[in-house]
């Protein structure tokens, strides 16, 4: 019988707490380093059951972001261009496994990226300030969830403001029509 996933990094994170970081030099890069990769292992223990429908959201998310940016942009042809490669993405995207959908979410990322920066170019007047305000309230409700994921890094001193996570599916950071 193979050992689960949770077995694995379990047993990962015991030889470095209890075998490797031992033996090395307190306050090192390599006793921090060691340390650190303990640490993002026990977070990750934690964020497997939901690593996979986590990337759906971040895909569903951007997906939305980038039809409410589709819809309310007009510039010139760095604009137009940028508008149509956001378009076809968003027709074209695809949800065949994990890797695809990770995929799709740093395409249309950085295709979010270009037409903010064609829109500071030659985007219509008030493009820019439209597009700054639609992407800021979507990255804070991003950054809310990415939090809640990162949890058990400790960084948070209060996190009963942060969504629930065990409701992904219902959990939407932005719609089209906002």
């Amino acid at each position: 019988m193979n050992p689960s996933l949770d077995v694995r990094i379990q047993s990962m994170i015991r030889a470095l707490t209890d075998t490797v970081l031992p033996q090395l030099v307190p306050g090192t890069a390599a006793a921090d380093q060691a340390a650190l990769v303990a640490g993002h292992l026990a977070v990750i223990r934690d964020q497997i059951d939901i690593a996979v429908e986590f990337d759906r959201y971040e895909l569903r998310s951007y997906s939305l972001l980038a039809e409410s940016l589709i819809g309310s942009v007009t510039g010139g042809p760095k604009t137009t261009s940028a508008v149509s490669l956001l378009t076809s993405l968003t027709a074209t995207q695809r949800e065949d496994g994990p890797a695809d959908v990770c995929a799709h979410v740093d395409t249309l990322g950085s295709a979010i990226e270009s037409l903010v920066h064609a829109v500071a170019v030659d985007g219509s007047n008030g493009a820019g300030a439209s597009v700054t305000a639609t992407v800021v309230d979507h990255e804070r409700r991003r950054v809310a969830a990415n939090r809640k994921l990162f949890l058990g890094m400790g960084w948070e001193s209060d996190s009963t403001e942060l969504p629930d996570l065990t409701k992904l599916s219902e959990l939407t950071p932005v719609t089209a029509s906002e």
